[in-house]
């Protein structure tokens, strides 16, 4: 999910997380009205000082005050991470699956659900979750199918499902076309190679 930084709060990568925290905290005592959204780039601040219940508490606080779609569902989308980093995946996904409620065509949601999944162990459900990607379409009307591939190979790698693993390499190849990534070749040849189809595993 991409949030840019408010126009009116001049921040740059320079500053120290100190300086940015001083900078939102006048923002927030000049523009009360928009409270919620200098907290939700505080939390960024916050996670950088490795403060986070103070991060926490800023994604909680605009949760209850703001009106707007987009920053509630930054604000789960935040929560989801913070519980992800401390490996708490169901309410990670929880928070994640609240801000796909409101972001219903959010790749990244889906994948970051799917990520939990797989961190559980829980790989069917996982694969369930990374399918919802070839029906999910983007904002440029297009499906994200080289992203649900790379998200599916890990799986079934995972798996020890090679058979179902190189149909996704195979997949993921077609669709770089002429420019393929040199990453998904040498995948693809390892398998092959471990499996001793060395004239498979050839470039």
């Amino acid at each position: 999910m991409s949030f840019p930084c408010p126009q009116d709060v001049c921040i740059y990568d320079t500053d120290s997380p100190q300086v940015q925290e001083q900078k939102y905290m006048e923002a927030i005592n000049k523009h009360p009205e928009r409270k919620d959204e200098y907290l939700l780039m505080l939390y960024f601040v916050y996670c950088e000082m490795k403060q986070r219940e103070k991060a926490v508490a800023c994604s909680e606080e605009a949760l209850k005050i703001t009106t707007n779609d987009a920053h509630r569902a930054r604000a789960h989308y935040q929560l989801g991470n913070s519980y992800k980093y401390h490996d708490n995946y169901p309410l990670a996904i929880a928070s994640y699956q609240r801000a796909l409620d409101i972001l219903p065509n959010d790749v990244g949601l889906i994948m970051d659900i799917g990520e939990c999944y797989f961190n559980s162990k829980d790989y069917l459900k996982a694969l369930d979750t990374y399918k919802k990607i070839l029906v999910t379409v983007d904002k440029n009307g297009k499906i994200a199918e080289l992203d649900y591939y790379q998200c599916a190979v890990s799986v079934y790698l995972a798996m020890k499902n090679e058979e179902q693993a190189i149909v996704c390499y195979e997949k993921m190849l077609a669709i770089e076309g002429n420019d393929p990534k040199l990453d998904t070749l040498r995948q693809l040849a390892a398998i092959h190679h471990q499996n001793c189809q060395y004239e498979k595993a050839k470039p």
